[in-house]
């Protein structure tokens, strides 16, 4: 747990979604995507791929002095473009992939991929599952299924190995977190909404959601390590609490259906 008297130091990992010009709460409008570019940019931070400050954390690389972290979930249709315009600005980012959704409507496409791909060591592309489903809520081998085989085809895709996963929702347990590291993962990201920082746990790192309504002096102040609590290690009782809740409504539909 991180207590007050701390010394881990503060680092903002941003998750987004879409960037594009509608009203969807989770989508960030082009013009205030580039003003955080710039703010990142400005920063003097260093930007690194989720793989990166998961093996910074866990000591097998250096860790910058002030590092960020620039993450996409799901893969929409306009992720090529808006990670293309963070690698112009110097922003490394990860983009982590719903493989089942690619090729869909409004969604990234094989090629985008395997575009991405290409500007390897600037990007990196992580799996997050095939379905998107809560993980912390379906049976352990069902939920490696959705793990692994996400992987698998998005490194058929990009012709190169997958390194890193998301969690869809950020839901995830100790046994979910445990089925990641046995895959072979270096890397995982949850959400919190909360800073990460030196001491995060490198296979749930710590996201603060970027929405419509995130305001450019918030992001300021999250570039500056505060706006945000510190993340906590352990798993809250509220979220154990909702995490029952959610199973016990699943299990009550399944029970319904079958009738």
């Amino acid at each position: 747990m991180i207590g007050e008297n701390t010394m881990a130091t503060p680092i903002p990992v941003f998750l987004y979604h879409s960037v594009a010009e509608d009203d969807n709460a989770y989508t960030v409008a082009p013009a205030e995507f580039a003003a955080h570019l710039a703010l990142i940019a400005d920063s003097g931070r260093t930007p690194l791929t989720l793989t990166e400050l998961s093996l910074a954390l866990r000591g097998e690389r250096a860790m910058p002095d002030a590092a960020v972290c620039l993450t996409f979930d799901d893969g929409y249709a306009d992720s090529r473009a808006t990670i293309e315009s963070a690698v112009a600005m110097g922003v490394k980012a990860t983009l982590f992939v719903t493989t089942g959704a690619v090729d869909r409507p409004g969604s990234i496409t094989k090629p985008d991929l395997v575009s991405l791909a290409a500007m390897h060591g600037q990007v990196e592309l992580g799996a997050h599952s095939v379905t998107h489903a809560r993980l912390d809520e379906i049976r352990s081998i069902d939920a490696l299924r959705e793990i692994t085989a996400s992987r698998a085809a998005l490194a058929d895709t990009i012709g190169r190995e997958v390194r890193s996963f998301a969690y869809p929702y950020g839901s995830h347990s100790s046994r979910v977190r445990k089925l990641v590291i046995d895959a072979g993962f270096d890397a995982a990201a949850g959400v919190k909404n909360a800073l990460s920082h030196t001491e995060d746990d490198a296979w749930a790192i710590a996201r603060v959601t970027v929405m419509r309504a995130t305001s450019r002096s918030l992001m300021a102040m999250l570039l500056h390590g505060a706006g945000a609590p510190l993340a906590w290690r352990r798993e809250r009782l509220g979220t154990r609490a909702y995490r029952l809740e959610r199973i016990a409504t699943r299990r009550l539909a399944e029970i319904g259906s079958d009738r």
